[in-house]
């Protein structure tokens, strides 16, 4: 077990833990494939993180470390996202010749998204640059993972980065599919069944 401590984000750590996720994902090849110009970027992202897991800071599973570096939101099996308003931010901040790709690729990973079974949801894993590689991310991971366990629920994700599918095998989570609209790196569904 990591040394690393870790607890459910307070109020007043919010808008640390969304200033790191934003800040961790501004290299991210999907978000910046949605929003290629930075400030754009730097608007919109903000937004989609509460439309998408705001339910994870009010439900008490939004996880961070002591210095909110790393973040981990998860969204319980009856939580609810904001998809009115996701919907809204994607029209009002990209440009209309490519919002049919933008929502093919919303498209694909609800049709991954295990609608049929209960289980918890990761829409955010970030740990801003000055945390990185030092076992945050796993240690967040880890916590929850425990926790998922203990409740026997699946845990389920979906990886924009490469570089964190090692990490997501070996934590236990399995491939599901690979989803890739236009020019953007693939985004890689995966789900872990509870040990």
């Amino acid at each position: 077990m990591s040394n690393i401590p870790i607890a459910a984000a307070s109020a007043g750590q919010r808008d640390k833990a969304i200033e790191a996720i934003v800040i961790s994902f501004a290299a991210n090849a999907t978000c910046r494939w949605i929003w290629p110009d930075l400030s754009q970027y730097m608007r919109a992202m903000p937004v989609l993180v509460e439309a998408i897991a705001g339910d994870a800071f009010r439900n008490g599973s939004a996880f961070v470390d002591a210095d909110v570096r790393g973040v981990a939101l998860w969204l319980a099996p009856d939580a609810t996202q904001d998809e009115d308003g996701v919907g809204a931010l994607i029209e009002k901040t990209v440009e209309k010749e490519r919002l049919g790709d933008i929502e093919e690729f919303f498209r694909q990973l609800d049709a991954f998204h295990p609608h049929d079974e209960k289980c918890w949801y990761l829409p955010f894993l970030a740990v801003e640059p000055f945390g990185q590689n030092m076992g945050l991310g796993a240690a967040l991971m880890r916590y929850a993972l425990e926790r998922n366990d203990a409740e026997g629920l699946a845990s389920y994700l979906e990886s924009s980065d490469p570089r964190n599918l090692t990490l997501y095998e070996r934590l236990g989570f399995e491939k599901l599919g690979r989803i890739q609209v236009g020019a953007f790196d693939a985004v890689h569904p995966m789900i872990r069944r509870p040990s």
